[in-house]
């Protein structure tokens, strides 16, 4: 018998920001990462002290944005993310969204199922966040002056000093990006959030028995979700070239 796929919640703060970066619709391309040796334990990683959850230092803002993601905190989120204009505010609201709906998923699927068999949905939230404490801690940080940059590029997160906090700009998210590719994004990402929010729902109705059949309804949604998403970029190009077709005069 396959053992059930699982679904785990995307919690890491680099990779969640990265997602809304390097989108496939307006990504470029990042080199895979080097796979990790499999001889190589956790304890021989290189000692790195875990920074401060605080914004006084941008690791440590990172850190509380870190934690919010993970824990649904969204005041958590919004002290760290910043926005000044009305499409920026637009990319915060949703993702500030998803990481309500997925901290509400996980809570619905644990209070539901249990603890033990939460984590098949889940993963293990409390290492999870450990591991990215850790590969926060051995980020490169550069500071100048009241601009920081955290990580290495492809997947840098750029911070600003804002009255004494550091913050994470979204409009460095977004970059020069058209807007309505920026739309596009947040379509999709609204997408998943309603069925982080349906699926929770059903869970707390007690529609699935167990554990394994909620993560067979989530995924299966999800990917239908990408089907969809797919086909509607792919048939957008067609139909704005068949409606600049002029039409046939007799």
């Amino acid at each position: 018998m396959n053992r059930p796929s699982r679904v785990r919640l995307q919690s890491l703060v680099l990779a969640s920001l990265v997602t809304f970066v390097c989108h496939p619709v307006f990504a470029q391309p990042a080199p895979a990462p080097a796979p990790a040796p499999a001889s190589s334990p956790a304890s021989t990683r290189p000692a790195a002290p875990i920074p401060a959850a605080d914004q006084t230092t941008p690791r440590g803002a990172l850190r509380v944005l870190t934690e919010g993601m993970n824990s649904g905190d969204t005041n958590a989120i919004r002290s760290v993310l910043k926005s000044d204009t009305p499409q920026e505010s637009q990319v915060l609201d949703t993702l500030v969204g998803v990481y309500d709906a997925t901290a509400k998923f996980g809570k619905t699927a644990e209070e539901t199922f249990g603890a033990e068999e939460a984590r098949k949905l889940t993963g293990d939230k409390s290492a999870m966040l450990s591991e990215q404490l850790m590969q926060l801690a051995m980020m490169p940080e550069k500071v100048e002056g009241d601009a920081a940059y955290v990580g290495e590029a492809p997947q840098q997160v750029q911070l600003a000093k804002v009255d004494g906090k550091w913050r994470v700009p979204v409009g460095k998210l977004v970059g020069d990006k058209e807007a309505s590719q920026v739309q596009t994004v947040l379509a999709d990402m609204k997408t998943q959030t309603k069925i982080w929010n349906d699926v929770a729902a059903e869970i707390k109705a007690e529609k699935y028995k167990t554990a394994e059949e909620a993560g067979q309804a989530l995924q299966l949604r999800m990917m239908k979700a990408a089907m969809d998403a797919q086909g509607a970029q792919g048939a957008a190009p067609s139909t704005q070239q068949s409606s600049s077709r002029k039409p046939n005069v007799q």
